[in-house]
């Protein structure tokens, strides 16, 4: 658990130092949350719908939702975390089999359009959407900028 902790806290702040949020491009359909979740849902709204899983630093919560379908396109995934600070849905962490992280690539770049990688990393940014795609970890960060901001205050 500790593990996944680090890994998800280390890809926020190598996607903030690397990446400063004033650089990046708008990009395709920029997402407004997760499916059908919107960036600063109130936890209390979705609750019947989560199972918890840990809490993280700064009082962040992370849950799954009960029977969540763990495809993107073609792709399969392994876990879709949403990260609930203050109660507000703020990130969204999403584990991609190894086998198929070239479909959720491809289904990305056709959802978000193509962007150069890298440092082993796809990034998307708009005025309030971040997407993070750490090829080498199978993993996919989408988050409110807004609430990281604010997340990154509370340091």
């Amino acid at each position: 658990m500790r593990k996944m902790k680090w890994i998800v806290v280390g890809m926020l702040m190598l996607v903030g130092v690397i990446f400063p949020i004033t650089a990046f491009a708008e990009f395709q359909n920029e997402p407004e949350g997760f499916r059908d979740l919107k960036w600063g849902t109130r936890f209390a709204t979705v609750s019947s719908q989560m199972k918890f899983i840990r809490s993280l630093p700064n009082n962040e919560k992370v849950y799954e939702r009960v029977g969540d379908d763990l495809h993107m396109g073609q792709a399969k995934l392994t876990h879709i975390h949403y990260i609930f600070w203050r109660n507000k849905l703020a990130i969204v962490d999403i584990g991609v089999e190894h086998d198929s992280r070239f479909e959720l690539r491809r289904e990305l770049f056709e959802q978000h359009g193509r962007v150069a990688k890298y440092k082993e990393c796809y990034l998307w940014g708009g005025d309030n959407s971040v997407v993070a795609y750490q090829w080498e970890n199978d993993r996919v960060l989408i988050y409110s900028r807004f609430l990281w901001e604010r997340i990154q205050q509370d340091n």
